[in-house]
């Protein structure tokens, strides 16, 4: 009998982002070569899903060495919209609401994936095929342009969760509440899931 495989997913961004930095650091990355280690021991493969803002040489090289040779696990995309290139301003100050890649016109939507795209696949000389959102915000569009751009897999939807109290531009919907997937031909991977306390926090594993 086959097993269910056990997957991990790690969003691969900057050091205490939501404080709202202006200089993104990436000192969480020295960690990541030894948590891979532990999911290769227990035999998970562990996906890392990286913003255009996150490097660590030392972490690079190992992952290239090991772990994607080896097909012990995977790179694909996070995108974070304001702070990936092309950066085109649209609130009053970016960094600080936070706005989903959702919220930008579709033509700033398509240039963004295209470059984040473009630059992972360039760093890691794999085609980039699994995705999540930043800051989960998903709607069909986004889905289509990722179909668009190769992707198979995606990772985003949260199953049960309503993200419209989490802000993003000043005066927008706030996140999505999409609960299932919306890629067709591909694949949805949703994270799972948990309620947290009553008061309407959620948390996702």
């Amino acid at each position: 009998m086959s097993k269910t495989p056990f997957i991990i997913t790690i969003d691969t961004e900057g050091d205490d982002l939501w404080a709202r930095p202006r200089e993104i650091t990436t000192r969480n990355a020295e960690h990541l070569p030894r948590f891979q280690s532990l999911c290769e021991r227990f035999g998970s493969s562990l996906s890392t899903l990286r913003t255009t803002r996150w490097r660590c040489p030392m972490f690079l090289s190992s992952l290239r060495a090991t772990c994607l040779r080896a097909g012990a696990g995977e790179v694909g995309m996070h995108l974070h919209a304001w702070n990936s290139p092309p950066l085109v301003p649209l609130t009053s100050d970016d960094f600080h609401f936070l706005p989903y890649l959702i919220e930008y016109p579709d033509q700033v939507m398509r240039e963004k994936i295209k470059f984040v795209t473009r630059l992972l696949e360039d760093r890691f000389d794999q085609k980039m095929i699994s995705h999540r959102a930043g800051r989960l915000g998903f709607d069909g569009r986004y889905a289509a342009m990722l179909v668009d751009a190769g992707y198979r897999v995606d990772c985003s939807v949260s199953p049960g969760i309503d993200w419209r109290g989490t802000p993003g531009s000043p005066g927008g919907n706030g996140g999505p509440t999409t609960r299932r997937s919306l890629i067709d031909p591909t694949s949805s991977a949703p994270p799972t899931s948990r309620y947290r306390r009553p008061a309407g926090c959620w948390r996702c594993r």
